[in-house]
């Protein structure tokens, strides 16, 4: 046993629980704002996913905490007072993001006043992924959902044109079908976040070279735009003939374009490695 991993006792999980229990405790009224736009919000339903995608990104990373002492230990109440004084600037202020970072911030803190500087740094990428949490703030986001929305609707009812189904877009909605039926505005490009948090997942969750990670989640708008229009797509020519379903498919299929943008960047990841670009971190010579 090295000096490092002696440091560690059975009492560390117990530790780290109560530190988080009162962070959590410290800032509730952050978090039971988050928990409410994350249940009553759909635009915010993603924030469910993000301890999970957490702890697959703390899973994938687990063999580099060998030898991780609890070095640096005292950082976390200095990174825990700061996100506080953020947590109480942003209530004073009523800046909604301030107040739900500076939640988060307090329970990184607190995490990190208990398994020190080494353990924080190799789960990074798993610390990165809790600011998913703080609810996206709209306002930001709706002038770039907007746009791609119009390329999304534009792109679709030009596919759906050529294969000989009536559709076009006007303004924020798809007219499909002999009947003219509205779908509404479902160009699902308001899932920019959770599409932005799948991107993430996936950058990180694969051991890719750090430039082709960045690369990934700052092409997260263009996942999302080819992710939807593959998904309304199909969507469209089934409600266009059968228009009672287009209800219960709009539903559904706001999850499915998530598993439809992992499916794309696996996609495309095989499609660069089939071209022998590097995009792995660790490339063998002869592939």
């Amino acid at each position: 046993m090295t000096a490092a991993s002696r440091t560690w006792t059975r009492w560390t999980l117990v530790q780290a629980v109560v530190a988080i229990g009162l962070a959590v405790a410290a800032c509730w009224p952050a978090w039971r704002d988050i928990y409410l736009s994350a249940t009553a919000d759909p635009d915010n339903g993603y924030i469910v996913l993000v301890p999970a995608v957490a702890g697959w990104l703390a899973l994938c990373r687990r063999g580099r905490l060998r030898g991780a002492g609890r070095q640096g230990l005292w950082i976390g109440p200095i990174v825990a007072a700061l996100a506080g004084l953020l947590y109480l600037l942003g209530g004073a202020n009523g800046h909604t993001l301030a107040l739900h970072l500076g939640a988060i911030g307090v329970v990184i803190g607190a995490i990190w006043s208990v398994v020190g500087l080494s353990v924080i740094m190799r789960m990074l990428p798993a610390v990165v992924a809790l600011l998913f949490l703080a609810p996206a703030p709209m306002p930001w986001l709706l002038p770039i959902a907007d746009v791609l929305g119009a390329w999304t609707l534009a792109f679709t009812a030009g596919v759906l044109e050529t294969f000989g189904v009536a559709a076009s877009a006007n303004g924020g909605e798809l007219i499909v079908g002999s009947s003219q039926q509205s779908l509404g505005d479902n160009s699902g490009t308001r899932m920019i976040a959770a599409i932005g948090l799948v991107t993430y997942a996936f950058a990180y969750g694969t051991p890719l070279r750090q430039s082709v990670r960045i690369g990934l989640v700052l092409a997260s708008p263009l996942v999302a735009l080819v992710a939807n229009i593959v998904r309304l797509v199909p969507f469209s020519a089934v409600a266009s003939v059968w228009p009672a379903s287009a209800g219960v498919m709009a539903q559904i299929s706001g999850w499915l374009t998530l598993l439809l943008a992992f499916a794309l960047l696996y996609l495309g990841i095989r499609v660069l490695r089939y071209a022998q670009i590097p995009v792995r971190r660790y490339a063998l010579a002869y592939q």
